[in-house]
């Protein structure tokens, strides 16, 4: 297993950390299993199935302090979870950024039964904020600013997660990459609407699901909502983090250590 160095620009990407170096959480914060996966060529990327405990798999940062803690949630259509892809492999430029990173193993399930499943998992996903912000600490995770991060329905997923925890709890800042069902003719679904906060959006220019990013995209223009929205060429859904991204999407990690070392520091982003 290679190590990966960010040095300013990321030029590929390997499996993060050893196995033995990653920890796994209950929703409550105990200890768990490693949820049970398997590896999809198709997607290039290990798979979680449905049926496995919610929990979150923790990457403290050895940058200490941390500039706060990024929960990320992979996609898979509400049927399956990206976990490496578009989860753990997250872990190496967040940490090198100075940031910690928990990904979101959530409930996925049948296709018939997907409404069902999406309000199981955005319950899930509120209680993953309520335990970083609350028990961080505890588990190594700052708690100095939250943000969230999701990949397709994973996006779909962290943008209710905003919308639901505006008045409560406000997310510090959002990460979403080629978001799916987020809009209907046009115009973004009103349990999506996020609050004013930055956001990084990122999205391939043959992608099925392009016209929710545009719809989100606008929504932020007409509501002076910051919106970082990058469009990678000749790109479809799903190229996440691997070792060989496709060309017009090779610098979406650098632009995204970018926005990140733009946001309000700590003190300043706290509500």
């Amino acid at each position: 297993m290679r190590p990966l160095l960010l040095c300013g620009l990321l030029a590929a990407v390997t499996v993060p950390l050893h196995a033995e170096e990653n920890r796994w959480v209950s929703l409550d914060g105990q200890p768990v299993p490693p949820p049970k996966s398997y590896y999809k060529a198709e997607w290039q990327s290990e798979v979680v199935a449905p049926g496995e405990q919610p929990c979150l798999e923790l990457f403290p940062t050895s940058r200490k302090p941390a500039h706060g803690t990024v929960i990320i949630a992979p996609g898979g259509g509400y049927e399956n979870l990206s976990t490496s892809k578009e989860g753990s492999n997250l872990a190496v430029p967040l940490n090198e950024s100075g940031w910690d990173a928990a990904v979101l193993i959530y409930t996925v399930g049948k296709k018939e039964d997907k409404d069902h499943v999406k309000q199981q998992a955005l319950d899930e996903a509120e209680k993953a904020l309520a335990l970083v912000r609350k028990r961080g600490g505890d588990l190594g995770l700052s708690s100095a600013q939250v943000g969230a991060m999701g990949f397709s329905a994973g996006g779909h997923l962290v943008m209710r997660l905003a919308h639901e925890t505006a008045q409560s709890a406000p997310l510090s800042f959002l990460i979403v990459m080629y978001p799916a069902y987020l809009s209907k003719d046009g115009q973004l679904l009103p349990e999506i609407a996020p609050p004013k906060i930055p956001i990084f959006l990122c999205v391939g220019d043959q992608d099925q699901f392009l016209p929710e990013s545009v719809a989100l995209d606008k929504y932020c223009r007409e509501h002076d909502l910051r919106c970082d929205y990058h469009l990678a060429l000749d790109v479809g859904h799903g190229f996440g983090l691997t070792e060989n991204l496709p060309g017009g999407a090779k610098d979406w990690p650098t632009k995204l250590v970018t926005f990140l070392a733009s946001l309000p520091a700590p003190e300043a982003a706290k509500p």
